[in-house]
């Protein structure tokens, strides 16, 4: 088996990928650091007190997993922060648009909960787009559940942006946003392209 080397930055989309020419997908914009990954495996163990305290190699039980993806995000056009934080409303009048953080309980309908996909920069000419790309990492439904800070500082050195850490939290999707079934293992976060679990998504051209 040869080696994957997995080298450089990545672009992030958010949305339905199942719409032609990624219409239905937003490009979240630059980031400034690193793109985490974590997939959050879940293992729980079995034990018996007459055994001792190590695990029983009988009763191990895989229960998921829990993928975070963190995203320094440089980009702040009120448009694209739409798309992802929950509940937020844009307001325009006299020429101006106002962005809202939202307000009240209320339930996320499961078509508004987007896909989230990370395409090695390198990568893109790999399918229309990058959407064939070998190393592409997709969370099949992702919800922001941590938007960071928007800091104003003064500007120094080589950084002069101040990007807001965003997470997204993977949640489990049986089908895809056009009810194309998501195979089982793969419902969660998957490595790779979509068309290896017979999906036919796409995506845009990764520009602002």
């Amino acid at each position: 088996m040869a080696d994957v080397k997995r080298v450089g930055p990545c672009h992030a989309f958010l949305g339905d990928p199942t719409q032609a020419a990624g219409a239905g997908m937003t490009y979240l914009g630059h980031t400034r650091g690193d793109v985490t990954v974590a997939p959050g495996i879940s293992i729980a163990f079995g034990r018996a007190d007459q055994k001792g305290r190590t695990p029983l190699a009988d009763a191990v039980y895989t229960t998921g997993p829990l993928p975070v993806v963190g995203l320094p995000l440089v980009d702040e056009e009120r448009e694209k922060l739409n798309k992802y934080v929950h509940g937020s409303v844009l307001t325009t009048a006299s020429g101006e648009t106002a962005l809202g953080f939202g307000n009240g309980f209320a339930k996320i309908a499961l078509a508004s909960v987007p896909t989230l996909i990370l395409l090695p920069v390198d990568e893109t000419a790999q399918g229309t787009n990058g959407i064939d790309a070998d190393n592409m990492i997709v969370l099949p439904a992702a919800i922001c559940r941590d938007f960071g800070q928007l800091t104003f500082k003064l500007p120094e050195g080589e950084d002069a942006f101040s990007p807001h850490d965003t997470q997204f939290a993977g949640l489990y999707r049986e089908t895809d946003h056009a009810a194309a079934a998501i195979p089982t293992g793969h419902r969660v976060m998957f490595y790779g392209p979509p068309k290896a679990l017979g999906l036919t998504w796409y995506l845009p051209a990764a520009t602002p």
